[in-house]
């Protein structure tokens, strides 16, 4: 239900067919239980390889599938002490434009919502995040640090929270399109207005996914193509047999690009 994954997934299935391979593809929703029902099931069914977008970041569940001998290629999130091949974004940096860019139109009072610190994504963009602020001199707020999920829900709720505990805060940097939505549906549910009232920014676009209202949302532009070609690429390799087990793990990653629409101003309503 992230139109990031699915385009990911879309640009691999496209790549991997057109070398004949058929993809099966597993939703695990953020829960490590379903990750590890259906790496047993693809063990079961005996598929040639796994390209995964771990939820379980220990690597627990690709165990057993790694003694099968078959290649496994990891997609945006990474695995902990685990030398796979794989294909990532620039997590860190992510945040730390968009925080950069609240901070040059003149906010100071910035909240995040937050994926969870479990996962490479969630860890390293609140880092960006603070020490953005760090950087400007500006004191972390820890009452401004909302941890979610990734999921619209969650930031839903956590923007509530935000705007009614803390209406000195004049912009909320979101850690992904789902979150994003989410904060979006809050703000407008209380009355407010983006940027009038409160700026929001966040890594990925939400244009395909508000059918509410139609904002121009300052984002990252996240190199979602690039990043399926290279990870079936991968793969493809792998099962063509034209690589060498010795070789260096090749791990890639990409970096996003700004793209400033207005949202990140200072609210007028407040100067």
């Amino acid at each position: 239900n992230n139109i990031f994954c699915a385009e990911i997934i879309t640009g691999m299935e496209d790549i991997l067919r057109s070398h004949g391979y058929a993809t099966i593809v597993c939703d695990c929703r953020t829960d490590k239980k379903l990750e590890r029902e259906a790496v047993e099931f693809l063990i079961r069914r005996r598929v040639d390889g796994i390209i995964n977008m771990p939820v379980d970041e220990t690597g627990a569940h690709l165990k057993r599938f790694q003694k099968t001998g078959q290649p496994i290629v990891l997609i945006d999130r990474d695995l902990k002490g685990v030398g796979l091949d794989g294909v990532f974004q620039d997590d860190y940096n992510v945040s730390l434009e968009c925080v950069d860019a609240l901070i040059q139109a003149g906010h100071k009072n910035i909240a995040i919502i937050a994926g969870p610190i479990s996962s490479k994504p969630g860890l390293e963009r609140l880092n960006g995040y603070m020490d953005s602020l760090k950087a400007h001199n500006i004191p972390t707020q820890k009452e401004y640090i909302a941890y979610g999920d990734f999921k619209a829900d969650s930031a839903y709720h956590l923007t509530l929270e935000l705007l009614e505990h803390h209406p000195e805060i004049t912009a909320i940097f979101c850690c992904n399109n789902m979150m994003a939505i989410g904060a979006i549906r809050a703000i407008y549910g209380k009355g407010m207005c983006i940027p009038q009232d409160i700026a929001l920014i966040a890594p990925g676009s939400v244009d395909a996914l508000d059918l509410v209202h139609s904002l121009n949302i300052s984002e990252i532009n996240q190199p979602i193509e690039q990043m399926a070609e290279e990870a079936a690429g991968m793969m493809i390799e792998k099962l063509s047999g034209n690589h060498k087990r010795t070789r260096a793990v090749r791990r890639i990653t990409y970096e996003g690009r700004l793209i400033l629409r207005g949202s990140e101003a200072y609210p007028s309503h407040r100067k």
